[in-house]
């Protein structure tokens, strides 16, 4: 694993300006060209759970299952977590899991129509 990875690790460049836990969609909206990138605020005080992988991955994992386990989050079939999950719920139980008031906003969505 690390070490066949290294050399290649040591000549590909980095991310650039992408930001950290983002998620990009392109399609077409009304017959306009979409982009829309949606991303963490740098501006949130959010820096604790970027620098801990644990806490990155963990806790929204643990605020998921939180639906599933009481209920919330049921839905017959099969569905990505975005369709069954309680989005305002799940967003506000993050601000409270990261002591934050819900100012600025945790996610900035960014749309370019054409």
């Amino acid at each position: 694993g690390i070490i066949r990875s290294l050399p290649r690790a040591l000549t590909t460049r980095g991310p650039g300006t992408l930001p950290p836990f983002f998620a990009a969609a392109f399609g077409d909206r009304r017959g306009r060209d979409t982009a829309v990138l949606a991303h963490l605020n740098p501006a949130a005080g959010i820096d604790a759970l970027l620098t801990d992988m644990a806490r990155a991955t963990g806790i929204p994992l643990a605020l998921g299952m939180s639906q599933i386990a009481d209920g919330t989050a049921r839905r017959a079939g099969v569905h990505p977590p975005d369709g069954v999950i309680d989005s305002d719920r799940f967003f506000a139980d993050l601000d409270r899991e990261l002591g934050r008031t819900g100012s600025p906003p945790l996610i900035v969505v960014d749309h370019e129509y054409r």
